[in-house]
């Protein structure tokens, strides 16, 4: 749903989890019980994939779509499109 709009992203095949990158306390105020989500906070890690892991063939936890110029993805847009999804 985000097309151009989505910064990088972390699937992990095992976890069955995507992780969109945002802004540190952009997430502040979801409801993410409603939404479905998980929001990584202070204290909580993310694995992250080399850069070159761009095939989940080779890997369990790849990016799904690489770091580009768009470094991180707008939170808003974010919610928008998961609340679209729900």
């Amino acid at each position: 749903m985000l097309r151009d709009r989505s910064g990088p992203v972390v699937e992990d095949r095992f976890a069955r989890t995507m992780t969109w990158l945002v802004p540190a306390g952009a997430t502040a105020g979801w409801d993410a019980g409603l939404l479905g989500v998980q929001v990584l906070g202070r204290g909580l890690a993310l694995l992250v994939p080399p850069a070159d892991a761009l095939d989940p063939r080779w890997s369990v936890v790849w990016w799904a779509i690489p770091p580009n110029a768009v470094c991180l993805t707008d939170s808003g847009v974010l919610l928008d499109a998961l609340r679209g999804a729900r």
